[in-house]
C-alpha cells in the first residue's frame, strides 16, 4: 500500500490531475479580454478621427445625404445638385443616422462620425460571433484575426470603403460599407446556427439582413450572397433539400424586400452603373501583390485546412470570391474587384485560426510565443507600411473649419461654384448645391458635362464663357480656393470681379453674384 506524500523506490508520486495546458490556454475570459484590448485600441483611434474632424472625400457625400434626409426625411431632394433626381445613398443606414441627427439636433457630420463608432462596435461583435460559430477555436481566433485584419497588409493598401486596415479604418467606420460588413458577418453566423443547431427561425434573420446589405452597400451584398452559398455547401449535413429551400426562400424574399425600398430604384443600382464606376475600380487589379503579400502567408494554412476537411467553409468562401474577382477582370466589370477586400479578410482569419491552434498546443510556459511573434511581425509591418495616421504633434485643423466660416452667408438650396475638391464641403456645410461632383453619381446623365464646365471655369477663359456657366447652372456664389486653382493673380482678379467679394480669408474668397452687385450680369 502506498501512502500519499511518501516517496517509495526513489520516485515521487505525480501531482493530482488538473486542467491541461490547452484547456487553460483556451480560457474564454482571456480571449475576450484580448479582443476587448484590440477593440479599445481601434476605437480610440477612431475617436481621434472623429474628434479632429479627419475625413476623406467619400465622407462628404454621405454627410450631405444625411443632412438632406434629416431636413426632409419623407421627400428628400438631391443632396448635391439643383436637379430633380433621387440619390443612390438614400439607404436605410443613412435614413437611420439622419433621424438620429434630427432627434438629437446633431449636425450631419457629427451624427455620421458618432455612427462610425457604433459601427465599429457592431463590427467587432458580429465578427466574433461569426468566428465562434465557424471555428472550433473561434473565441481564441477572434483577437488574432482582428489584429491581422488591421495590420497584415503590404505597402500602401487600397484606401477605399470596405477595407478595414489601420490606414483606412478611421476614415471608413462611418461609411455604410462598414455597417454592411457587420450585418454580413451576423447574417453568416445566423446561417451557421440554422445549419449546425437546427435553429431554422434564424433564416428570418437572413430575410432582414440581406435586403439591408443590398440597399446599403451593393458590393458587400454580392459578397454576402457568395458567403451564404459557401457556408451552406460547407456545413449542410441533414435535411439538405429543406435547408436549401429555406435559404433560397430567405434570399428571394430578402431580395424582393430590397426592391421595394421606396427612396430609389434598387434594381438600377446593378443594371445602370456609371461606366466610370468600373473605370475607377480598375485599381483593384493594379499592384495587387505589393498590397496583399503578407496575407498570402495564409495560403499554406488553407491547403492544410482543405486536407483536414474537403468542405472547409473558409477555403470554399475564399475560392468562390476568387472566381468573382477573376470574373471582374475577364469581363471588365472591375467593380467586382472589391472582392479582394473579403478574400484578404478570409486569409487573415485562416492565419488567426492557425495562431490560435498553435497556442493551444503549446505548454503553459511557452503560451506567450504565438502572441509575441504575431505582435512583433505586425509591428514590423506597421513600420514598413507607415500608414497615413493623424499626426500627434504639429496638428493643423482641417481646411473645412475655415470653409465653414467663409460659407456662412450661403443658404440651403443656393448653388455654389467651386473647384472639384472644395465642392465636396459645400452641401454638408451649407445645405447648398454645387455644379459638379468629382466621384461617380448615379442618375445624373450630364455629370461629365458638368465637370467640364467646372474645370473650364477655373482656367483662363473669357468672362462670357464664365457667365454662360453661371446662367446655365443658376450659380449664386463663387468660392475660389487659391490652393486648388492654378490661376495667376491677374486671372484671379478677373474672376472675382464677376461679383462682389463677401469674404476673403487666407486661400478662400467667396464672391456674391447677385444682380444688384455683379458687374457684368
Amino acid at each position: 500500500m502506498t501512502t500519499p506524500g511518501v516517496v517509495h523506490g526513489g520516485e515521487r508520486p505525480s501531482a493530482p490531475p488538473g486542467p491541461s495546458p490547452a484547456e487553460r490556454l483556451r480560457s474564454p475570459a482571456r480571449d475576450r479580454l484580448r479582443l476587448l484590448a484590440v477593440t479599445l485600441g481601434a476605437l480610440a483611434l477612431c475617436v481621434v478621427y472623429a474628434w479632429r474632424g479627419e475625413v476623406s472625400s467619400d465622407f462628404w457625400e454621405h454627410a450631405a445625404v444625411v443632412r438632406e434626409l434629416a431636413a426632409h426625411p419623407l421627400s428628400p431632394g438631391h443632396p448635391l445638385f439643383s436637379v430633380t433626381a433621387t440619390h443612390a445613398y438614400f439607404s436605410p443606414y443613412h435614413l437611420a443616422v439622419a433621424l438620429a441627427a434630427r432627434i438629437t439636433g446633431l449636425p450631419a457630420m457629427a451624427a455620421l462620425s458618432a455612427a462610425g463608432l457604433v459601427n465599429l462596435v457592431l463590427l467587432v461583435l458580429a465578427f466574433r460571433l461569426f468566428l465562434v460559430r465557424l471555428l472550433p477555436r473561434g473565441e481564441a481566433t477572434a483577437p488574432y484575426a482582428l489584429l491581422l485584419v488591421l495590420f497584415l497588409w503590404g505597402r500602401e493598401p487600397w484606401m477605399w470603403s470596405g477595407f478595414l486596415h489601420i490606414g483606412m479604418l478611421g476614415y471608413s467606420v462611418p461609411y455604410p460599407s462598414t455597417f454592411a460588413i457587420a450585418a454580413s458577418f451576423l447574417c453568416l453566423a445566423l446561417l451557421l446556427d440554422a445549419l449546425d443547431r437546427g435553429r431554422r427561425r434564424d433564416f428570418l434573420g437572413i430575410v432582414v439582413l440581406l435586403p439591408l446589405c443590398i440597399t446599403i452597400h451593393p458590393p458587400t451584398a454580392i459578397m454576402l450572397t457568395v458567403g451564404l452559398c459557401a457556408v451552406f455547401l460547407a456545413r449542410v449535413r441533414d435535411e439538405v433539400l429543406l435547408n436549401g429551400a429555406m435559404l433560397a426562400g430567405a434570399v428571394v424574399v430578402g431580395s424582393a424586400a430590397a426592391l421595394a425600398w421606396p427612396y430609389f430604384p434598387v434594381l438600377r443600382l446593378f443594371t445602370e452603373q456609371p461606366a466610370e464606376f468600373h473605370d475607377w475600380s480598375g485599381v483593384f487589379y493594379q499592384n495587387v501583390l505589393s498590397q496583399v503579400w503578407p496575407a498570402l502567408l495564409a495560403l499554406p494554412v488553407l491547403v492544410w485546412r482543405l486536407r483536414e476537411n474537403r468542405r472547409d467553409a473558409l477555403v470554399l468562401f475564399a475560392a468562390l470570391l476568387t472566381l468573382i474577382y477573376g470574373l471582374g477582370w475577364v469581363t471588365g466589370k472591375y467593380g467586382l474587384g472589391r472582392a479582394i477586400a473579403f478574400i484578404v479578410i478570409l486569409l487573415q482569419i485562416a492565419l488567426g485560426a492557425a495562431l490560435a491552434a498553435w497556442e493551444a498546443h503549446l505548454g503553459s510556459r511557452r503560451s506567450w510565443l504565438p502572441p509575441a511573434c504575431a505582435l512583433a511581425a505586425l509591428l514590423a509591418l506597421f513600420v514598413y507600411d507607415r500608414p497615413p495616421l493623424p499626426r500627434i504633434r504639429r496638428y493643423r485643423p482641417p481646411l473645412w473649419h475655415e470653409v465653414q466660416r467663409v460659407l456662412a452667408p450661403v443658404r440651403a438650396g443656393e448653388v455654389v461654384l467651386a473647384d472639384s475638391r472644395t465642392s465636396y464641403m459645400v452641401p454638408v456645410l451649407t445645405g447648398g448645391h454645387v455644379v459638379a461632383w468629382r466621384h461617380p453619381v448615379y442618375w445624373i446623365p450630364d455629370l461629365a458635362e458638368r465637370r467640364g464646365a467646372q474645370d473650364r471655369f477655373f482656367t483662363p477663359v473669357t468672362d462670357a464663357e464664365r457667365w454662360k456657366v453661371i446662367r446655365r447652372y443658376q450659380v449664386r456664389w463663387i468660392l475660389l480656393n487659391r490652393m486648388e486653382v492654378g490661376l495667376d493673380p491677374a486671372e484671379q482678379h478677373r474672376l472675382v470681379e464677376l461679383g462682389c467679394v463677401v469674404t476673403d480669408r487666407g486661400p478662400l474668397v467667396l464672391v456674391d453674384l447677385r444682380s444688384s452687385c455683379a458687374a457684368g450680369s
